[in-house]
């Protein structure tokens, strides 16, 4: 791209015209028609009406620019330059005739030439934009980059320009800067160069912000990103928000000032911003500000807000799949399992090659226990995926939960076979752990603890495999030893998980050891909200330590919790019968 300065427009002339005077009228009347026909049809139906304003007003220097422009946008240097020498010989004064021949002296390599220039036109005009990228550029092509610097060093000493100069001089020392980065980029970090980079330029801006007049939002946005990167956050929103007052409906300004509120955790009236953002702008980045409000609401656990968005979205692109995909999702997490199917089905309507929209339409199905049409979208999937262990897994899943024991098992065994590739991940922890207790629900509880032991194996410190043998063992009543350590291990991690007390404290039981069990299943129970495994344990441990009422009264909240629980049933009408006789009743053996 090329670039040149523009200078400010000329004087308007006098009502009463000398001769001269009328030529400049005509030249400044005809330089505005150029503009618009440039403007309408093109630079090159303009171009005549540039030259002939440059014969008619051989001092009109916008036109002599304009024309050398037109060349230079076409690799035509040589044309240019003739034509800005043109310029000079009227306006032999001019620092931007000057600058411009500078720039062309440079994309012709006639580096001294271009050098001598610009540095004339810098000794008179301090304030000349395109001089400094013609020094930059060679300065940075001949790799002297300190000179470079030196020379930005001392114009920030002055108190010349425009705000407008000090900004762009401050975009030429950033490609400076980056340039030297490029061609050095062990010096510094990515983070490093930023910082860098900012600290830099912020003196420019700064002679900026000292210059007369209002700041331009343009600059107290760029001030801001210049106190961001260096870690200035009270200063970085200062700026956002004076950005802001500036510019209320500008919805860049309103997003930056957003982003710099929620990098702080100032969350909630960052969300304000991008709300209103959203407001003006609910198509912004390609649907980029939506799913970003989306995110927001999801996060701040205001769901219904987030689906409302994303409704919004779909209502305004109706085929794209991640917004169905996102808002199954969210009715999710509402427990809504028939809107969240009615989504996932929509992903797969628009395109029925994505597996994961097979695997989560199936298992929103089961937890609404769907069982038959989770079978079925299982079924279709297999059908297009028949080498997925994923599909296999949920296969086993689903077969558990409707107690078809051997048929679970069965997948259980074929996703050992499939889980290669990207489906190696699936032989998990979790995966040892649904085994195993399918394994047990299915009687095979000889085929446990070779699954467990598999597992560990491979996760010699997962806390819940741990838990699960130890828990294993206490139930068989064997390697109680074993299973004391295993178990305290794993509540080295977790101290406070209920169901790993629990197993701890039934060791202690099935030790023979109520004294040491007893406190750890009544926090068991507290913690696991009285979970009727939990309070049967408790009270097996109150009877074999003589409390019969408590024990009593806890079989009583475990038969009211499960029916179908016979062993507590049993102890209850053994300790209510007993208490009817008026006969103790012996401490529980177990």
């Amino acid at each position: 791209m090329v670039y040149i300065e523009w200078p400010a427009p000329e004087p308007v002339v006098p009502a009463r015209l000398s001769p001269e005077g009328e030529k400049q009228a005509k030249a400044h009347a005809l330089y505005i028609e150029a503009l618009r026909v440039e403007l309408r049809q093109g630079f090159a139906t303009a171009l005549p009406l540039y030259l002939a304003i440059t014969k008619l007003d051989p001092h009109f220097v916008q036109a002599h620019l304009k024309t050398a422009l037109y060349f230079l946008q076409r690799n035509q240097i040589e044309q240019a330059l003739s034509y800005l020498k043109l310029g000079l010989q009227s306006n032999p004064d001019s620092a931007d005739l000057k600058a411009a021949t500078a720039y062309a002296y440079r994309l012709l390599k006639r580096n001294d030439e271009a050098l001598a220039l610009a540095r004339e036109v810098l000794a008179t005009t301090p304030d000349q934009v395109t001089a400094y990228r013609v020094l930059f550029e060679i300065y940075s092509e001949q790799g002297k980059f300190g000179e470079a610097m030196k020379t930005v060093e001392q114009t920030v000493k002055q108190n010349t320009g425009k705000a407008s100069f000090w900004i762009n001089l401050a975009r030429l020392y950033q490609e400076l800067l980056n340039e030297e980065q490029r061609q050095n980029p062990l010096q510094a970090t990515n983070k490093e160069h930023a910082k860098d980079v900012a600290a830099r330029l912020l003196p420019l801006y700064e002679k900026a912000l000292a210059c007369k007049g209002e700041p331009s939002t343009e600059l107290l946005q760029l001030l801001s990103d210049c106190h961001a990167t260096l870690g200035n956050n009270d200063k970085a929103i200062e700026f956002a928000r004076q950005a802001h007052e500036n510019s209320p409906l500008n919805i860049e300004v309103q997003l930056r000032l957003a982003n710099l509120l929620f990098n702080v955790g100032q969350r909630d009236e960052a969300l304000k911003f991008y709300e209103q953002a959203y407001e003006l702008r609910p198509d912004y980045g390609d649907g980029w500000l939506g799913n970003t409000l989306s995110k927001l609401y999801s996060g701040s656990n205001q769901t219904q807000k987030a689906i409302d968005v994303l409704e919004r979205m779909i209502s305004r692109a109706p085929t794209r799949i991640e917004l169905y995909n996102d808002l199954a999702g969210l009715y999710e997490r509402l427990d809504r399992f028939d809107k969240a199917e009615q989504n996932y089905q929509q992903v797969l309507a628009l395109d029925p090659s994505v597996l994961p929209a097979y695997l989560q339409l199936a298992y929103v199905q089961l937890r609404s226990k769907n069982y038959t049409q989770a079978d079925s979208t299982l079924r279709a999937a297999q059908r297009r995926f028949p080498t997925s262990g994923r599909i296999c897994l949920l296969q086993a899943i689903s077969s558990r939960e409707q107690k078809k024991y051997d048929d679970s098992l069965n997948s259980f065994s074929q996703v050992k076979i499939l889980a290669t590739g990207s489906d190696s991940p699936l032989l998990n922890e979790n995966f040892y752990l649904e085994l195993s207790m399918t394994q047990e629900l299915a009687g095979k509880k000889d085929q446990i603890e070779p699954t467990l032991r598999e597992g560990l194996r491979k996760f010699p410190d997962n806390p819940n495999m741990l838990n699960a043998l130890a828990y294993h063992w206490s139930e068989e009543n064997r390697n109680l030893d074993e299973a004391l350590k295993m178990s305290k291990k794993s509540l080295e991690s977790e101290p406070a998980n209920g169901a790993f007390l629990d197993t701890l404290g039934w060791i202690y039981y099935k030790l023979n050891q109520p004294k040491e069990a007893l406190p750890l299943l009544q926090q068991a129970s507290t913690l696991t909200k009285e979970d009727p495994v939990v309070l049967g344990h408790l009270a097996d441990t109150y009877a074999k330590l003589g409390q019969i009422a408590n024990a009593t009264e806890l079989w009583q909240k475990v038969v009211k919790l499960d029916p179908e629980n016979k062993d507590a049933k049993s102890k209850l009408d053994a300790a209510l019968a007993e208490a009817k006789n008026g006969k103790p009743r012996p401490p529980t053996k177990k």
